[in-house]
Order: C-alpha cells, then sequence, then structure tokens
C-alpha cells in the first residue's frame, strides 16, 4: 500500500508479487483484508457466512449429542425392560 505524505510516497505495506495470475489474486485478496484491517473496517458478508457456518457446526454438534442420548437410554432401558418381562 502507498500513501503520499506531503508529496512523497510513503510504502506501508508490500503483501508480494507473482507472475502466476491465481497467485495476483490472492495477493490482491489479501491486501484488501489488510487495508480492511488498518481502517478497521469489517466485511459484512464474510461475518454473516462465519455466523451461517458457526450456526451449521452447532447444530450438527447438538443433534450428535440427542443420538447419543436417545441411544445411551435405549441402552439401558432395554435390558431393564427384558430383565422385567416387558418384552414378552
Amino acid at each position: 500500500m502507498v500513501k503520499k505524505n506531503n508529496g512523497k510516497d510513503c510504502y506501508l505495506k508490500t503483501i508480494g508479487i507473482s507472475s502466476d495470475s491465481q497467485e495476483i489474486e490472492d495477493l490482491y485478496f489479501q491486501g484488501k483484508k489488510w487495508i480492511a484491517q488498518q481502517l478497521g473496517q469489517r466485511d459484512m458478508f464474510l461475518e454473516h457466512s462465519r455466523k451461517v457456518e458457526e450456526k451449521e457446526i452447532v447444530e450438527n454438534l447438538l443433534n450428535k449429542i440427542e443420538n447419543i442420548l436417545l441411544n445411551g437410554t435405549q441402552m439401558i432401558l432395554n435390558p431393564l425392560f427384558d430383565n422385567i418381562g416387558f418384552s414378552a
């Protein structure tokens, strides 16, 4: 990033250089991210996708816990019911 100070160019940060088009694109996005951080800006799309991903992870975790709890009670109660005679 270059900034003019009293008519002179001041280099603040060099992200990188490349001749590969994919790497240039990656460097471009790294530079945009660095500038946004320096200016205190937040990317609402990035925050939204992070919240969606967080919600999916929590829901997946809770579903697994529910399955474990259901299976756990069945593993305890089924032999008990068999011993009592409920299965007959």
